[in-house]
């Protein structure tokens, strides 16, 4: 741990006070050398929760998530109609077939599914007003209703009456989830009490290795699984193996800073087929995962895939081919 000297607490006095999470920073970041440990393969953002995501070459990172143009992850998400609880592709595979693009010259959102008619919906925050009263597993959520045209459309899709809802960043604050203090306290800092998301499970990023896929299809036995399983945000290759993504913290790239809060713990979706939207019928490659990937110092009962990500510093934009310094 650093040593602060009179000069260095007279100086941090000076700036105000700051809060936990920063000061934490401060103290337990040892000078050390970064070095390059991956290349940033595909960067990728999923507008609606659970559908299909959209590959960009460059993104700005910002507090909330990656941003290229109109494209923001995860700002929709479908919810049940009468709980305004979200509605994942864990549930509803079919989701994952679910496309957008945007529409520049018409400032639209064009949303496309097998066997439907295009959706096109205004882009920005729907003219209603209605504010809905919703939930992303146990953290509690706000979203516009994005209109009976939309509803009506999902829910046709679905089979099942939901709502699409809009995260107004205008209107609405999503802080992260905090860390309660046994499974990742000896390894992670505390969450900035302005960090924050919009419908996202937890996190404003997923940071996944594709050679740690690989090593994935090589336990399940085939070539099962892509990096669309996991849906990351920043794929990354890897310079030094599978897994070593688990061990990241201070991530740097192009300038950007990042922090690694925890490993992300995996439930039943990637065994969901991004192509078709069938769920594997053997449960893979989630039964591998549990087999390969429960690491008891994180969870009993979730396997581990992928690192969380928050934004450590300033926003600023990445590339396709950057690399990745840790």
């Amino acid at each position: 741990m650093n040593r602060l000297s009179t000069g260095q607490l007279v100086a941090l006095g000076g700036v105000g006070i700051l809060s936990a999470a920063a000061l934490w920073r401060f103290l337990s970041r040892s000078p050390r050398h970064m070095q390059k440990s991956a290349v940033i393969s595909k960067l990728v953002i999923y507008p609606i929760k659970s559908c299909k995501g959209i590959e960009v070459t460059t993104a700005e990172c910002t507090a909330l998530g990656l941003v290229s143009g109109e494209l923001r992850d995860r700002q929709y998400m479908v919810a049940e109609a009468d709980t305004g609880k979200f509605v994942s592709a864990r549930t509803h595979p079919t989701l994952v077939l679910v496309t957008t693009s945007i529409d520049d010259e018409a400032k639209s959102l064009c949303i496309s599914a097998p066997g439907k008619e295009e959706l096109r919906l205004p882009l920005g925050a729907p003219t209603s007003g209605v504010v809905i009263d919703g939930s992303v597993w146990d953290s509690q959520v706000f979203g516009l209703d994005c209109g009976k045209e939309a509803s009506d459309w999902f829910s046709s899709y679905l089979n099942s009456p939901v709502k699409l809802l809009y995260f107004d960043m205008d209107s609405f604050i999503r802080p992260l989830e905090k860390l309660d203090g046994s499974a990742f306290t000896r390894h992670h800092r505390p969450v900035e009490s302005n960090a924050k998301t919009m419908y996202s499970d937890g996190y404003p990023y997923l940071l996944c290795n594709d050679r740690s896929v690989d090593q994935i299809n090589q336990d399940v036995g085939k070539d099962l699984a892509t990096w669309e399983n996991f849906r990351p945000n920043i794929l990354v290759t890897s310079t030094q193996g599978p897994y070593v993504e688990d061990e990241w913290r201070e991530i740097e790239i192009s300038g950007v800073q990042l922090f690694g809060e925890k490993p992300c713990g995996r439930c039943s979706f990637p065994n969901v087929n991004p192509q078709t939207g069938e769920r594997n019928p053997k449960a893979e490659p989630y039964n591998t995962l549990y087999k390969t990937r429960l690491l008891k110092q994180y969870s009993k009962s979730s396997p581990m895939f992928g690192m969380n990500l928050v934004l450590d510093g300033e926003p600023g934009f990445i590339s396709v081919g950057d690399s990745v310094m840790c």
